[in-house]
């Protein structure tokens, strides 16, 4: 499967790359289905 981005999609998935990169999201692997997801933020496994 093929999928383009306009430029928002691209600049958008930047943005979330260079999350996941300092650490303020995660990826994980799915176990239903095929890929990864964006998991729950890890400020939620802390008492804030």
């Amino acid at each position: 499967m093929t999928l383009e981005l306009n430029e928002l999609g691209r600049e958008l998935f930047e943005h979330v790359q260079f999350l996941i990169r300092i650490g303020l999201l995660e990826l994980a692997k799915s176990e239903d289905v095929t890929g990864d997801f964006i998991s729950i933020a890890p400020w939620h496994h802390r008492d804030v």
